[in-house]
C-alpha cells in the first residue's frame, strides 16, 4: 500500500494550493474548492486531509476541467 499512500500525498498536496485560492480567481457554483474557501483555515486542510484517493481525483478533475474550458464565473464579473 505504500504507492497507494503515495499517490494520495501527491493528489493532496496539488489540493493544498486550491484551498486557498483559484489560479483564475473563478467562483463556479458547482466548486469544491470554492466552497471550502469560506471556511478557516484549520477546516480547509482538515477536508483534504480527510478526502479518499477516489474523491481527490474527482475534485481535481473538476478543477481541471474548468480550468481548461473557461467556464467558470469570476467574482468580478458577477458584481
Amino acid at each position: 500500500m505504500i504507492g497507494a499512500d503515495n499517490i494520495a500525498v501527491e493528489l493532496k498536496s496539488r489540493c493544498v494550493p486550491l484551498i486557498f485560492d483559484c489560479p483564475r480567481k473563478a467562483n463556479t457554483d458547482g466548486c469544491p474548492f470554492g466552497a471550502i474557501r469560506k471556511s478557516d483555515v484549520v477546516d480547509r486542510v482538515k477536508w483534504v486531509k480527510a478526502m479518499t484517493v477516489q474523491q481527490l481525483r474527482a475534485i481535481l478533475k473538476h478543477h481541471s476541467n474548468c480550468i481548461e474550458t473557461g467556464d467558470e464565473k469570476t467574482e468580478r464579473k458577477a458584481q
